[in-house]
């Protein structure tokens, strides 16, 4: 792939230039400045074998930030996600402004917007606005005059690209550069919205799938690395589909693959995706040893392809350094056994990068935990998990086990486990709007970082055991909006409330904020069984007149919409736990 930056000068939104990088901070800085020269433009006519040009314009959020070699925004991540059949071209630059109102950076006034317009862009996506809420630059009518300006100038370019239009990531709360996040989401998404609507181009939501992902945003406003991976990942379809409108033959994007074990293996070794698979229906794939996936891949098994070990083998592994993703896929009957005992990850390891999306781990049988995201020991190598909208289920062992590793769990549910839901062990684990429920323990700590928002833990014995004594492990939890059903036992970690918890059946979790409840009864609570109350995940209702109802002012709501998808507030205040009473 051919991937063009410019050199960068500006690493965060309404910072200005960096004088002394090549150029004085009049000349306005780069973006896609250094990138543009001595390319063969496709010029967007149909049946070609050359790579599709993508422009991106936006502010910092889409300029590279951070001084790490790894991808960090979403270009570069779309660069292994893509493969070589795109050429990309990133003209963000940070602290741009769509309207003319931003002065010096206005994106009209910046070089990044003509280098773009030269580009001779196949497709030109847009996000910008962020900027635009600042006090001193917002004004409704002026936005969404310059936007409706540049989308009549961009499709008037020769090569007439295809422009997609990005909403933009959200902001949490206040922040250093006085980005208003409240602004962002109540008059700047609803113009584009429109804007889109008139002149009939794809908009493509990068708000919602990160609204519940607050510590994906270390300053409130710019994603980490691995959000810009969330963010590239919603882009690849839409990206996909308006290449191959334009007649462009991609032969390493959007395959589809036999929907056998031979089909999975192939489009691993393949590389690149999202691939598809021929599958008539609901369909099993019985494995005769475990699928290694090294190499960086999009994987979609659309809800119909599951992944059986036969109680023979791990399902799944995942190498580290590698980047991958499994969509609608259902992974069952893993086994982990070795000489030396029972193994963790049954059903899935993961070394490196891992997305669950839409997928369920259930029914994997011997083996420690039926998902093993482990760091490396020695050079203290994180793996990352995420899962979105995902079920670990029904398994014969512990639910998930994250050793010195990143594990995000959002609008997902870990439940039926033997044991433990999820035992985190020296790595960081991020729950927001997810339940975990059954078995003895809801969630272990063992040293490193948990933090929970918006979530019901619910077990039989203790929801939370944060303490493992007897291996001198410390750590911290961090709790907010939950709801813990079961009590916690608390030793050597350090927990903080940041309010609006319930604790059921006692008052053992150190929740001290004066907006928590404890000692709250069964009967107060009305916690109903976990079930299939709509969404993609099972949840547990609330039931009429449970003290968790109507319990968080609607201004302090950490998330708009519960773990199915229900908008938050439900009445007049937001509800505590995963699960909202709608009206």
């Amino acid at each position: 792939m051919r991937y063009l930056f410019g050199f960068m000068c500006v690493v965060a939104l309404g910072v200005m230039p960096v004088v002394g990088c090549g150029e004085t901070a009049g000349d306005g800085g780069s973006g896609g400045s250094a990138g543009t020269g001595g390319m063969a433009a496709s010029g967007g006519t149909g049946g070609m074998t050359e790579p599709v040009r993508v422009a991106f314009i936006g502010d910092s959020i889409t300029e590279r930030v951070g001084t790490s070699d790894d991808p960090v925004n979403y270009p570069e991540h779309l660069e292994t996600l893509l493969g070589d059949d795109f050429e990309l071209g990133n003209f963000g630059y940070g602290g741009a402004t769509m309207s003319h109102r931003g002065g010096f950076f206005s994106y009209w006034n910046l070089p990044e917007y003509g280098e773009a317009k030269a580009f001779e862009a196949d497709i030109a996506t847009i996000m910008l606005g962020t900027n635009d809420t600042k006090p001193q630059v917002w004004d409704a009518t002026a936005f969404e005059s310059d936007y409706n300006d540049m989308l009549e100038e961009l499709q008037n370019l020769p090569s007439n690209p295809t422009i997609v239009l990005l909403l933009p990531v959200p902001v949490f709360g206040a922040n250093e550069f006085d980005i208003q996040g409240d602004v962002l989401r109540d008059e700047v998404i609803p113009i584009i919205e429109r804007l889109g609507a008139e002149h009939e181009l794809d908009v493509i939501d990068l708000h919602t799938p990160l609204v519940t992902r607050m510590d994906l945003f270390p300053d409130n406003v710019h994603p980490t690395a691995q959000g810009g991976l969330i963010v590239a990942e919603q882009l690849v379809a839409p990206l996909v589909a308006a290449a191959k409108a334009r007649g462009f033959q991609l032969p390493s994007v959007g395959q589809v693959f036999a929907c056998t074990e031979a089909g999975i293996r192939a489009a691993i070794a393949e590389g690149g995706g999202p691939f598809t698979f021929s599958c008539d229906g609901p369909t099993t794939a019985v494995t005769e040893a475990e699928i290694v996936i090294d190499n960086d891949v999009v994987l979609d098994g659309e809800g119909d392809l599951t992944v059986d070990g036969d109680e023979d083998h791990r399902v799944f592994s995942v190498l580290n350094g590698v980047t991958a993703e499994l969509r609608g896929f259902t992974v069952t009957g893993g086994a982990a056994d070795a000489p030396s005992g029972e193994q963790p990850g049954s059903g899935i390891r993961n070394k490196g990068t891992l997305t669950l999306r839409d997928s369920t781990v259930s029914r994997n049988a011997a083996g420690i935990s039926a998902i093993h995201n482990r760091g490396e020991y020695d050079a203290q190598i994180g793996a990352t998990l995420t899962l979105l909208n995902s079920t670990v289920s029904d398994n014969a062992s512990d639910g998930i086990m994250n050793e010195l590793g990143v594990l995000a769990l959002t609008n997902s549910t870990v439940s039926g486990h033997s044991f433990i839901g999820v035992l985190s062990y020296g790595g960081t684990l991020t729950m927001n709007n997810s339940t975990t429920s059954g078995g003895d323990r809801g969630i272990d700590i063992c040293g490193g970082v948990i933090a929970i928002t918006n979530s019901t833990v619910s077990a039989s014995r203790q929801a939370l055991y944060l303490n493992f004594s007897a291996k001198s492990c410390s750590g911290s939890a961090t709790i907010a909006g939950s709801l813990i059903n079961g009590g916690c036992e608390v030793d050597l970690v350090s927990t903080t409330s940041n309010g609006y918890n319930i604790e059921s059946r006692g008052d053992t979790c150190g929740f001290d904020h004066g907006t928590d409840q404890v000692n709250v009864s069964a009967e107060d609570l009305a916690l109903g069984p976990l079930a299939d109350n709509g969404g993609p995940t099972m949840t547990h209702a609330l039931g009429t007149g449970s003290v968790a109802i109507d319990v968080i002012p609607a201004d302090m709501c950490e998330v708009d919409e519960d773990q199915r998808g229900e908008p938050r507030p439900g009445g007049a205040m937001c509800d505590v736990g995963a699960f909202e009473v709608q009206p």
